[in-house]
């Protein structure tokens, strides 16, 4: 019978501690069906880079004698039943297997959860395989348990970006933007209840939706002259255009109305499904590995901390459970670590990892590559379980 075993001589415990993570070593398999007993529905968010074949290997965690789907399927269905009811799983992977991976997640978690595939620039100079194309990019499938509108949140502002709200009135900073739908969409047709006009008294600059003798009438005139529509239906203008709606006048004087984008605490943009920034790099990665360790060179593979707190940020709360069972370097801890330091928060993660050894990890991966990062990253203010699988 497989069972978890406190290894005692490791792992820690910090008084008053909020926090209670968890690293377990063993065959991965064997580790998630013991916490199907306690986790079911419970797990926020998994993050997984699994091992990716490339070269049509043996697979190490235990399992050389299955096929890479049949190796990835088993675990994989095991994490459907552990997501929540808000739960996404990130699952990073190479041009090599993403075809077949992508078949085999829309079986488990359904085609229509499928929230993006993610495409990670992270050899930007491109590197030689000794194909046609230097390739410089790897994918993350992202899949909800159940898809909906806004389950992934948006990141933060970017300095540059904030400089964008240049306007202030005594609410806060804002943008301009106009108030007529642009983009797809923006036709009368598309939307029939949002073409009505709009009137304005320049004098007093005083809007209103009721006809007014001598007001200037303004409609939702697209560029090349047909119906358009506004973004707000005509209840909502009415609320909230004493306060968010700016008249600008035209090189022709006619007045376009704008609304006012407000730079507030809570303001996000959406991720962009290419990300590209010099801190998702694998040699960010690598760097930040022996930066912690003080070595180079004894894990060249770990996933660089930022790429990681933003996939992680984008899909828990403050509370949330993160969960990766390939946990490699610890990168995933790490993330979850600085998230909470970031925004007082308190999610936990489970890691779990086998102890591979190497010729430059003969003591095994876990012994010295995870839990030592762990160790110097993670233990302010927190404990840590570590178990063995028997």
């Amino acid at each position: 019978m497989t069972t978890f075993v406190r290894d005692n001589s490791r792992g820690w415990e910090t008084p008053s501690a909020k926090i209670t993570n968890t690293l377990i070593e063993g065959e991965n398999l064997d580790a998630l069906l013991l916490l199907e007993n306690t986790y079911t529905k419970k797990i926020d968010c998994i993050y997984l880079d699994p091992p990716y074949n490339t070269l049509g290997k043996e697979l190490s965690y235990g399992d050389s004698r299955s096929d890479w789907v049949t190796f990835i399927r088993e675990r994989l269905a095991i994490s459907k039943k552990l997501l929540s009811a808000n739960g996404v799983i990130f699952i990073s992977i190479d041009d090599h297997e993403v075809a077949r991976l992508r078949i085999l997640c829309d079986d488990i978690f359904g085609k229509n959860n499928h929230l993006a595939t993610l495409v990670v620039i992270n050899h930007p100079g491109g590197r030689n395989s000794g194909g046609n194309y230097s390739l410089c990019h790897d994918y993350v499938l992202v899949y909800a348990n159940k898809k909906r509108a806004n389950l992934i949140q948006g990141r933060k502002l970017t300095e540059d970006e904030k400089k964008e709200y240049k306007y202030v009135d005594d609410i806060s900073n804002y943008k301009l933007a106009m108030l007529r739908k642009t983009g797809e969409t923006d036709k009368r047709s598309d939307r029939p209840n949002l073409f009505y006009p709009i009137y304005w008294e320049q004098t007093s600059n005083t809007l209103s939706v009721t006809k007014k003798n001598g007001w200037t009438k303004i409609l939702p005139i697209r560029a090349d002259g047909s119906d358009g529509r506004w973004r707000w239906g005509k209840t909502t203008f009415e609320k909230r255009m004493n306060t968010e709606i700016v008249i600008k006048l035209s090189s022709s004087n006619y007045p376009i109305p704008y609304l006012k984008i407000r730079n507030t605490k809570e303001r996000t943009r959406k991720y962009k499904s290419i990300m590209n920034d010099p801190s998702y790099t694998s040699k960010r990665g690598a760097e930040d590995l022996s930066r912690i360790l003080g070595s180079k060179d004894l894990f060249p593979y770990a996933k660089p901390i930022e790429l990681l707190k933003d996939l992680i940020r984008s899909a828990t709360n403050t509370n949330s459970i993160v969960l990766d069972f390939f946990a490699g370097s610890g990168t995933t801890g790490q993330a979850v670590y600085e998230l909470n330091k970031e925004d007082n928060g308190q999610r936990q993660f489970i890691l779990i990892t086998n102890n591979e050894t190497s010729e430059k990890l003969p003591d095994g991966i876990c012994h010295q590559v995870t839990y030592p990062r762990l160790e110097k990253t993670t233990k302010e203010g927190t404990n840590l379980l570590y178990f063995t699988i028997q």
